[in-house]
């Protein structure tokens, strides 16, 4: 068998936590593979900080020079990277645009949370990713904590003289979900979600890209946690509550249910 098509069947397996340290010990094993896998995997989200603009924001393989992170509030690399990648400036004026506005959607739709756009040219497309990630810490009182990592890569392909453009999303969310009570003790429900989507549009400028695009995302989104609600989250609970005593009035169902079968099985002479 194919040991990229092995490792990948494995990661889809996996739960989001353990992604990076299955990733680690793989390449180890077979460095050959590194490439080829870095280019269909999705990694949690992490998160650095801008002294200067004194915003948080998402670190990532599209902001990233060696060990240092483009900060997409200032421009700037943390630690200082001066042969680091910078957009144009047509492209950055996007990218701060971008920025402001998925920065008031994300409140509106996340609360707190941390957000970061990042665009880039490549031949006469514009290509970018839209990150958002949210976490909750463990609170006793509520017996609960997780984090929603959200990633949208996204291609817009004009089309200067129909005043059209294509625009192509890969949205992919991880979610981490953790329970820990004393009646349970830990419970853990995590996920992963990749969905793609095209769309033309119209435009006049460049600032209706960022417009269209944003459109598709918030759509996307709410698509995506809807699957997730009812497809993943809730035939979750199915399952475990077909499995366990809903209540003390079962326990007798239960029992009499074993002691039939017990009596139904075949005797061995």
């Amino acid at each position: 068998m194919d040991p990229v098509k092995s490792a990948l069947n494995l990661f889809r397996r996996l739960p989001p936590e353990d992604v990076e340290s299955t990733f680690r010990s793989i390449t180890l094993l077979r460095e050959d593979l590194t490439d080829e896998l870095l280019q269909h995997i999705d990694f949690p989200l992490k998160v650095g900080y801008d002294n200067e603009a004194d915003k948080s924001y998402i670190l990532s393989d599209f902001n990233c020079n060696g060990n240092s992170y483009r900060s997409p509030w200032t421009n700037k690399y943390y630690p200082a990277s001066p042969d680091g990648f910078f957009p144009s400036s047509r492209i950055r004026s996007l990218e701060e645009t971008a920025n402001f506005l998925f920065e008031k959607y994300t409140e509106m739709y996340y609360d707190e949370a941390v957000s970061s756009v990042y665009l880039w040219e490549s031949d006469s497309h514009i290509c970018g990713c839209f990150f958002v990630m949210k976490g909750r810490r463990y609170n006793p009182q509520q017996e609960a904590c997780g984090s929603w990592h959200s990633l949208h890569l996204i291609e817009i392909i004009p089309d200067a003289s129909q005043k059209k453009a294509e625009y192509r999303l890969t949205t992919s969310i991880q979610l981490y979900l953790t329970i820990e009570n004393k009646s349970i003790g830990v419970a853990k429900q995590n996920g992963t979600l990749t969905r793609q989507a095209s769309s033309v549009m119209p435009f006049s400028t460049d600032s209706d890209h960022i417009s269209n695009i944003g459109q598709m995302i918030e759509e996307m989104e709410n698509f995506v946690r809807s699957n997730l609600d009812i497809l993943y989250l809730s035939k979750n609970q199915e399952t475990i509550d077909s499995i366990r005593i809903l209540h003390p009035s079962d326990l007798p169902k239960r029992s009499m249910l074993a002691e039939l079968s017990g009596k139904l099985k075949p005797r061995v002479e």
